[in-house]
């Protein structure tokens, strides 16, 4: 067989792909598939070491908040990914190589086919626009900036709000705690909570009636907020929100799970 590249680029969703007697190659910054006469070993050997090139990353321990949004988003996107322990017990975000990515020394991390970016919000938004474009990401200008409005509350008002309450409650042994602040922090969360259900009301989701990137950062938080033993007032529109995220497949696997 004559070395003849087919013209297609390498589909976003690898997980479907099956080859014979095929091995990828980027020429001229393009991911192009030739067909070449190899012999399975040496083709096996080319495609794993493209796909694991290829393949986007993220860098971050499974119950960081910032690094659920970032999974939760790609995983809804169905884009073939890997999360790498890193952050705390893990370690890797104060060495060196991880700095020059991120200065920061902060996770998550991302890196795709040679790019690297930080800020979970901004990943998100990333993966959304990049493998959702008009599903997760609207096309609508007004659509698209009230889902980021809200994707930066989450940073500006409830992040900062729920810090005190979960660190106080999950990660500080009880004879540490700062009472104070905790109740502080619940009672910000109750008024910031009351001011989404009463815009979950009009909408259902945080961005119209289908679910969106905007759904993303409130709902990682969401589910702390629903998971710790403190009182809270009964919100409906809130309520039958997190139940509907609840019916998501990867917010179940990637949000969901013991808070630590």
């Amino acid at each position: 067989m004559s070395n003849k590249g087919t013209g297609n680029q390498i589909p976003r969703e690898l997980g479907s792909y099956f080859l014979e007697d095929v091995f990828l190659s980027r020429q001229g910054g393009c991911d192009t598939i030739f067909i070449f006469p190899m012999n399975p070993v040496q083709i096996s050997f080319l495609f794993l070491k493209e796909i694991k090139e290829f393949m986007l990353k993220i860098w971050g321990r499974a119950n960081s908040v910032n690094v659920q949004k970032a999974v939760w988003a790609a995983a809804e996107t169905g884009v073939v990914f890997e999360r790498v322990d890193a952050g705390m017990a893990f370690g890797k975000n104060n060495e060196d190589w991880y700095l020059e990515l991120n200065p920061n020394g902060k996770i998550p991390l991302l890196q795709h086919k040679g790019f690297s970016l930080w800020e979970s919000n901004v990943i998100v938004r990333y993966l959304c626009q990049t493998f959702s474009m008009g599903k997760l990401c609207p096309e609508e200008v007004e659509l698209r900036f009230l889902a980021e409005q809200w994707m930066d509350w989450t940073v500006s008002e409830l992040g900062p709000a729920m810090h005190p309450v979960f660190w106080g409650l999950v990660r500080t042994p009880p004879e540490k705690r700062n009472q104070q602040a905790i109740e502080s922090g619940i009672k910000a969360c109750i008024r910031l909570f009351t001011m989404l259900d009463k815009h979950l009301q009009q909408s259902g989701f945080v961005c119209g009636s289908d679910f969106t990137m905007g759904d993303i950062p409130a709902g990682a938080m969401a589910c702390r907020w629903f998971n710790m033993e403190i009182d809270r007032p009964r919100l409906e529109a809130l309520q039958e929100w997190y139940e509907k995220l609840l019916e998501r497949p990867a917010y179940r696997e990637h949000v969901v799970m013991p808070l630590t």
